[in-house]
């Protein structure tokens, strides 16, 4: 049965005085995770995008349209700021071999210098600890990009918020929590269960008074976009700023490591009702990685029905 609307379109106008950017994950340092382009470190080194990530400043450079167009006041980054050293791997995937730790730090600290450059609104950044495989023994990476974005916007409240905190907004007789932090469920399968589990378990955690009411969760690491709306909470997975990396647990499970790339716009109305916007962009696929098996005597690749993109990296290759 077909449901015709006859009614006039209706307008409906809100005022937001919360409005926050959300954004987790950016790996910077890692080939295949955002990078400023033109960027040159405090040793002089210069560092040349590659083709993937020219996509992914591109996605970055359209969510900063996005923030500009909703004036963010305030910026989330919620965890895993930079790559880390890849010890396991003996630094593979980096930037460059052995890209040290103060060179992802001011990198990271020149993407979200830019952020809160092109979003002029935005007047307070918190920052969160990622996991500590991204991070150095005893010194705590995101305090360091913390001070370090301080000191080139010091306009800017910026604040390192730890490993987890309590976000309070109020406004008129309305108050809302959020609860923010990194690390999240490993679930390959069905992610969504464990997100709800987590709800109940705030909710229990909540009536014995052993935690305050909590209204919203955000969480980043998983590196894939995921909304959950349960009872009186609101459950946000962050998306990411890298496409995939092909260390040997990623490939293994190759079609379920694909992550969502981009981010959150999240504003609060002057009831405090949530709206949440998620922003995500095209995954990427190395196209090197398509092997076309040519069929014909001479191996000509003019003979050949591969992609452009495929000849053009063949003739290269030449």
């Amino acid at each position: 049965m077909d449901l015709k609307i006859e009614s006039q379109p209706l307008k409906v106008t809100r005022t937001f005085p919360y409005r926050f950017g959300i954004i987790s994950d950016l790996q910077v340092g890692c080939q295949m995770a955002i990078f400023p382009p033109n960027f040159t470190d405090s040793s002089g080194n210069k560092y040349t995008l590659n083709k993937g990530q020219e996509k992914l400043w591109n996605y970055m450079s359209q969510f900063i349209g996005e923030m500009e167009d909703s004036q963010i006041e305030t910026l989330f980054v919620v965890g895993d700021l930079v790559a880390g050293q890849n010890w396991a791997e003996l630094g593979a995937y980096l930037v460059t071999s052995g890209m040290n730790m103060r060179s992802q730090v001011e990198a990271c600290a020149e993407v979200l210098r830019y952020i809160c450059e092109k979003v002029p609104t935005i007047r307070n950044v918190y920052l969160w600890k990622g996991t500590p495989y991204h991070g150095l023994k005893g010194t705590v990476v995101e305090q360091s990009i913390t001070d370090r974005l301080q000191a080139l916007k010091p306009e800017i409240n910026v604040v390192y918020a730890g490993e987890y905190s309590y976000i309070t907004i109020a406004h008129g007789d309305y108050k809302k929590v959020m609860w923010i932090a990194h690390p999240s469920t490993h679930a390959l399968v069905y992610p969504e269960t464990v997100l709800g589990r987590d709800i109940m378990f705030f909710h229990d955690a909540y009536a014995q008074g052993k935690l305050p009411k909590v209204d919203v969760v955000l969480r980043g690491h998983g590196h894939y976009s995921m909304e959950l709306h349960k009872a009186t909470v609101r459950y946000i997975m962050l998306p990411c700023w890298q496409f995939f990396v092909p260390y040997d647990k990623a490939v293994k499970y190759y079609s379920k490591f694909q992550p969502d790339i981009g981010g959150y716009i999240v504003m609060f109305d002057d009831k405090l009702r949530m709206t949440a916007w998620h922003f995500l962009y095209p995954n990427l696929t190395n196209p090197e990685r398509f092997i076309h098996v040519v069929q014909n005597p001479e191996g000509k690749i003019g003979d050949s029905p591969m992609s452009k993109e495929m000849q053009e990296i063949l003739k290269k290759r030449k």
